[in-house]
């Protein structure tokens, strides 16, 4: 067999080979996500709703965040004072956090709570 033949089928096999590594890896992200949100006690509506008690403003985004100690909601909101992450217990509702970052700042962040 030709070897650029062999070299293009092996190359061909490890390109597929991580693509349905990688497709895989997002099926079970995504599914872990679904069981979060399945076992949640406040939806995302209702966390963009206690964010914007919380600070009022405009919420421009929305997640539920499985990267933090304990997965929770993270809201963004404009307000006048700036921009606020707010973050909200994705079971009891309760605001963990919110840094605001001022329209003035240089980046820092300030926490409040």
């Amino acid at each position: 067999m030709n070897k650029k033949l062999l070299s293009g089928i092996i190359l061909s096999l490890l390109l597929l080979t991580i693509t349905s590594f990688s497709a895989l890896a997002g099926t079970q992200q995504d599914k872990s996500e679904e069981q979060l949100l399945a076992t949640s006690k406040v939806n995302l509506p209702q966390a963009i709703n206690l964010a914007l008690q919380e600070v009022s403003g405009t919420a421009v985004s929305a997640e539920l965040d499985d990267e933090l100690k304990s997965p929770a909601y993270v809201v963004e909101v404009f307000a006048g004072d700036g921009q606020h992450k707010i973050t909200v217990d994705r079971m009891t509702g309760q605001i963990l956090k919110n840094k605001l970052k001022s329209a003035d700042d240089d980046g820092d962040e300030e926490e409040r709570d």
